[in-house]
């Protein structure tokens, strides 16, 4: 199976750094929620990556503008199914978004794949403990967010 996305200044010297193992997509509320499906459910071990023109994509019709423009393209063994999704949870994601294996496995939100220091990590360990915990960005979308605000437990009546 396939799969691509633009890379950008800000991330191509992050692909060159960064050896890829997992992709995953995300369905957003907007096209998704009105079937349920809103979040994380689909991530794949990757096969193979390169970085292409996009012209040389020919799965799905490029965007006029967009033929020249660099994309990394994916191949993936096998999509699998996550058993318990990563729900939206009132955020989205505008691009893309980078996590690692072990908040994948154990994010319910997707605030939560935005955890990337050491202290923010531990304050989430911290508050998982006491119950569902809610991460506070400083952006509705995920990946445009430039900081944790915070990490609290939440009311069960508040989900």
């Amino acid at each position: 199976m396939k799969f691509s996305f633009p890379p950008n200044n800000k991330n191509c010297s992050y692909l060159v750094t960064t050896v890829f193992s997992f992709v995953a997509l995300y369905q957003s509320r907007g096209r998704f929620q009105s079937y349920g499906d809103a979040g994380i459910h689909w991530y794949g071990k990757i096969e193979d990556w390169k970085v292409v023109r996009r012209k040389e994509i020919t799965e799905r019709p490029a965007r006029r503008g967009t033929e020249e423009q660099l994309y990394v393209k994916f191949t993936v063994e096998k999509w699998l199914k996550r058993e318990r999704p990563i729900v939206p949870g009132g955020r989205g994601i505008y691009t893309l978004l980078y996590t690692s294996k072990y908040m994948f496995d154990r994010a319910l939100e997707i605030a939560e794949l935005k955890l990337e220091t050491e202290e923010d990590l531990l304050q989430w360990r911290e508050q998982r403990r006491r119950g569902l915990v809610q991460v506070e960005l400083d952006h509705e979308q995920v990946d445009l967010a430039s900081k944790v605000v915070g990490v609290r437990v939440v009311d069960q009546r508040e989900k």
